[in-house]
């Protein structure tokens, strides 16, 4: 997630590389330590079952790579939340910095970010699952289960990010109400460019 973070932050904020290192460390650190603990709590509860323990441990990754998108974000963008984006008025001419836009953007691409990730670690064990239950595709071929795996995972991919991106698009709006006093808006709502 670090490229795309840094390649799609607003395009006048220069980023220095201890950022870069921050958003990383960050996110994988977050991702590991969510995912320990997750696992943790699964494994030494008692009150499921085993089938129910494996099942839970397929789907573990997904919370941790939520966490870990949504932390990576909120790293690598924290200067705007100081700063402010540039809000645009429908002519396109600029309406100044906004630091409540700034805080819509990034929690927004964060949104987006998780929404993205839904199908790519929902639909592969589902599928493959399905697949395990009514046919012996798996029994007969052990060694389709990998591009299975990669088929289903290139689907999810085709399906979350048009429906992240749809959900959240880039170029959001913004009422005039809630933009600061230093803005200068010439009409009832602003653009601003929320990132991806």
């Amino acid at each position: 997630p670090i490229p795309i973070s840094y390649q799609t932050k607003q395009w006048y904020q220069r980023r220095v590389r201890g950022q870069l290192l921050g958003g990383y460390v960050g996110a994988v650190g977050t991702a590991v330590g969510v995912a320990t603990f997750l696992r943790g709590r699964i494994r030494n509860t008692t009150r499921i079952s085993a089938a129910t323990k494996r099942t839970f441990g397929t789907f573990l990754p997904f919370p941790a790579v939520a966490c870990a998108s949504f932390c990576n974000i909120i790293l690598m963008r924290n200067g705007e939340l100081f700063k402010g984006i540039e809000v645009f008025n429908e002519d396109g001419s600029s309406a100044g910095n906004s630091h409540a836009a700034a805080r819509r953007a990034i929690f927004g691409t964060a949104l987006t970010r998780v929404v993205m990730a839904c199908p790519v670690f929902f639909l592969p064990p589902l599928g493959v699952a399905l697949l395990e239950r009514s046919t012996s595709l798996f029994k007969k071929f052990p060694k389709t289960r990998i591009p299975v795996t990669v088929a289903f995972s290139t689907l999810g991919l085709y399906l979350g990010i048009p429906l992240a991106v749809a959900c959240f698009p880039q170029i959001s709006t913004l009422s005039v109400d809630k933009l600061e006093n230093t803005c200068t808006p010439k009409g009832d709502i602003v653009y601003y460019n929320k990132g991806l």
